[in-house]
C-alpha cells in the first residue's frame, strides 16, 4: 500500500508542477487592400481561421500616410486593441501598426479600420488566428530605416507575428526562422508584406526583412507566449 500510494502522490505532484504549458499557435488568415482614399476601410467577410474559445486575432494595418494613425479596429463587431509600441512610420510616407482581438466565433468577420484621417490613396491589412497565446504581448519591435532587423525575444512555446509596408519595394524577403504570409502589390510600387514563426523553445529572433530597394519601409513585430 505504501508503494501504491507513494506512486501516486508523485504522479500527482509531478502533474502539478512539471506539466508544461501547451504551445500557442500562429496561422496566416488572409491579405486585402484598398486603393481608393478613405478614413475608414471595410473588408467585408475577411477570413479569420477557425473558431476557437482561445483563439486571438492579430490584424496588421497599413496604410501609405505616415500622418495618419489607426482610431479603431474592430474584428466581427469586436474591438480591437492596439498592441502596445508595434506602432510605426517610416519618416516621409508609411505607416504600421499590430492590433489585437479575442474572437472565440466565426470562421470569417468583418474587419473595420478607421484611421485618423483620410489615408492617402491606399489601406491594407494582414491579418493572423492566434491560438493559446497569453493575453499580454512578451516583446515588440519596430524599424524603419535599413537594414531592417530587430531582435524579438520569445518564450518556449510562444509565436511571433511581423508586417511591414513599403513605396518602393517591388517585393520583400524574410529570413528564417520567419515565414512569409504574404507579399503582395497595394498600388503601384506599394507593397505590403508579413511573416510569422512559432517556436519550440525560448529564444530569441532576429526579424530580418530585407525590401527589394531600400527607402521608405516601416516594420513591426511582436511575440506572444503560451497561456
Amino acid at each position: 500500500r505504501r508503494t501504491a500510494i507513494g506512486v501516486q502522490l508523485m504522479t500527482m505532484f509531478g502533474s502539478q508542477w512539471f506539466a508544461a504549458r501547451a504551445p500557442a499557435s500562429v496561422v496566416f488568415t488572409d491579405s486585402a487592400v484598398n486603393t481608393t482614399s478613405q478614413t475608414t476601410y471595410t473588408f467585408t467577410n475577411h477570413p479569420i481561421g477557425t473558431a476557437a474559445a482561445n483563439r486571438k486575432i492579430i490584424v496588421a494595418a497599413e496604410c501609405a500616410n505616415n500622418a495618419r494613425t489607426v482610431s479603431t479596429i474592430t474584428v466581427g463587431g469586436v474591438s480591437a486593441a492596439l498592441i502596445s509600441g508595434t506602432r510605426v512610420s517610416e519618416p516621409s510616407t508609411t505607416q504600421v501598426e499590430l492590433w489585437q482581438a479575442d474572437v472565440p466565433t466565426g470562421t470569417t468577420g468583418t474587419i473595420v479600420v478607421a484611421w485618423s484621417g483620410v489615408s492617402g490613396t491606399r489601406g491594407s491589412i494582414g491579418v493572423w488566428a492566434v491560438y493559446g497565446a497569453g493575453s499580454v504581448e512578451h516583446a515588440v519591435a519596430i524599424d524603419n530605416s535599413s537594414p531592417y532587423n530587430q531582435d524579438v525575444a520569445v518564450p518556449a512555446g510562444g509565436i511571433i507575428v511581423a508586417a511591414c509596408i513599403g513605396i518602393t519595394a517591388t517585393s520583400f524577403t524574410w529570413d528564417s526562422p520567419m515565414v512569409e504570409s504574404y507579399d503582395e502589390l497595394i498600388e503601384h510600387t506599394t507593397y505590403h508584406s508579413g511573416a510569422h514563426y512559432a517556436s519550440a523553445a525560448g529564444e530569441t529572433v532576429t526579424v530580418v526583412m530585407t525590401p527589394s530597394t531600400v527607402d521608405a519601409h516601416a516594420m513591426a513585430a511582436v511575440s506572444f507566449g503560451p497561456a
